[in-house]
């Protein structure tokens, strides 16, 4: 899975963040690790789609104080 993003306002990002690039990761890593922990295997392979979206909705939730902005993530299959 990749996750793209831009920052809105650099100042912004480096006052708040010392290394975003580690920052988005981390806070990807632990909002997947949640989203496909709740699922069975089954679910994950079946619901991908879903699971996607949901991931989707809960790093933008966690980010704008960063000020970036995402543009993933995409499945890589």
């Amino acid at each position: 899975m990749s996750v793209f993003f831009r920052t809105l306002a650099p100042g912004g990002t480096v006052y708040r963040i010392r290394d975003i690039n580690a920052a988005v990761a981390t806070t990807l890593a632990g909002i997947m690790c949640s989203e496909i922990g709740r699922l069975e295997l089954n679910e994950v392979q079946s619901q991908r789609a879903e699971v996607t979206e949901r991931i989707k909705l809960e790093v933008a939730d966690a980010v704008p104080e960063w000020s970036i902005q995402l543009r993933g993530p995409r499945s890589s299959t």
